[in-house]
């Protein structure tokens, strides 16, 4: 599927280049022949319109004086004096005849006076034409278009030449481009292929203890209820633990899109922070823990209040859950020059070096049995994580025999919000 939609996107790509490509060269094409037609048009035009030659002034060629000298015309031009009284002409300024002089001259009069146009191209012959009546008969100015084509060749070529490395270079840079923009597209779906296949294994083991024990009581129908309270417990139990999951999944699901701006404010993360960790002193004097919270007051920051409390709770209840018995829980809040870090560390076993690099992985457990009992799917930390992200800081975690689990926070520090309206 990723190979296909690459090869769609460097498809619509090149046709759209290559179109827009070909719309740029014919516009360049037409106006470059556009601009050479004027151009010629204008040179016939201008030596049109000069004053009269000799030949003008004198009808008869055998009348011309010799010296009645004019200016020549352009070497691209000249110019076929018709007088239509004796089927005479006058050629001025053909230098480049062909040898057959009499054929050619004879030709290029029949077609123009075949055309009956005054202006237009002869394209057997590559000559552009201006036809004049004078009161002896007619005078053709006429322009060899063969510099013109020739032109015009050059920038056919070169437009195909750079048109077609253009599409070579767009080629390669659309498939290069494909791979940067499919990539996220390739990893949320190797994520969510991932994801589909963490909670099929993960709902494997608690739907067959279901099964198995609904099995059980329905082969032992005649008993009473009360003697089989064993595999309803069962039922009960993994019932509770396919919630907490799906709660856990629901909740992942919603974490992935970030709060917007307009839900962050500046707040007080001393006050939060407090505020959280005081619920959990009751749950860790429960469980044989003790908690100690190191708050410093009046460090702010730019975050969702509900997505910053929901991370502190979550990181507390992993660190109370995962610390050894009659161990401590450390909450410690505090401030440097730009940042504010939270941190909360744990007595207990420290966590493996190979499993750092994946603690925050989705369904990750460092002690399979240990969390399982705990009722725990390795969702929290990916949770603690995403929300972390989404509020603009880093988590990163530490583990040490000395020192124990440390999970870190680090956020930009922000002013007071009132300090930021005086």
């Amino acid at each position: 599927m990723i190979r296909r939609l690459r090869f769609k996107f460097v498809l619509l790509n090149m046709i759209l280049t290559t179109a827009i490509l070909i719309a740029a060269g014919v516009c360049i094409y037409v106006l470059a022949a556009e601009n050479l037609k004027a151009q010629s048009v204008n040179t016939l035009r201008a030596f049109a319109d000069r004053p009269l030659t000799a030949q003008d002034r004198y009808p008869d060629p055998s009348a011309v004086p010799a010296d009645a000298g004019e200016d020549a015309p352009p070497d691209t031009v000249f110019v076929i004096y018709v007088n239509e009284e004796n089927d005479t002409y006058l050629v001025e300024g053909l230098k480049d005849a062909p040898e057959d002089r009499e054929t050619y001259l004879t030709t290029v009069i029949r077609q123009v006076y075949a055309s009956d146009s005054s202006e237009g191209i002869l394209s057997d012959l590559h000559l552009r034409y201006l036809s004049l009546s004078r009161p002896y008969g007619r005078k053709l100015v006429l322009l060899d278009m063969k510099q013109e084509n020739a032109s015009m060749r050059v920038l056919l070529i070169s437009l195909l030449v750079v048109g077609s490395g253009a599409i070579a270079l767009f080629l390669l840079a659309s498939h290069f481009s494909s791979r940067i923009m499919v990539r996220p597209v390739e990893q949320s779906m190797v994520k969510q292929q991932q994801l589909v296949s963490d909670i099929s294994h993960e709902l494997k083991t608690p739907v067959a203890v279901i099964s198995a024990s609904a099995d059980v009581i329905r082969s032992h129908r005649e008993e009473p209820v009360s003697a089989q309270e064993k595999w309803l417990d069962y039922i009960t139990s993994e019932t509770r633990r396919m919630s907490a999951m799906i709660s856990d999944i629901l909740q992942l699901a919603r974490t992935n899109e970030a709060p917007e701006l307009a839900s962050r404010e500046v707040l007080d993360l001393s006050e939060l922070a407090y505020g959280a960790a005081l619920p959990f002193e009751s749950l860790c004097f429960e469980r044989n823990r003790e908690l100690d919270i190191r708050v410093e007051p009046d460090l702010y920051v730019r975050a969702n209040s509900i997505a910053l409390r929901q991370l502190i709770s979550t990181l507390l209840d992993n660190a109370s859950k995962y610390s050894n018995e009659g161990g401590k829980v450390f909450l410690c809040l505090r401030g440097e020059s730009e940042k504010v870090i939270l941190s909360v560390r744990n007595t207990g076993t420290p966590i493996p070096q190979e499993s750092l690099p994946h603690i925050f992985d989705r369904f990750y457990r460092v002690d399979e049995a240990r969390t399982r009992s705990e009722g725990s799917y390795g969702l929290g930390l990916a949770i603690a994580k995403k929300l972390t992200e989404d509020n603009g800081g880093k988590i990163s975690v530490e583990s040490s025999e000395a020192d124990g689990n440390t999970f870190t926070c680090t956020f930009r520090r922000s002013k007071r919000a009132d300090d930021k309206n005086e």
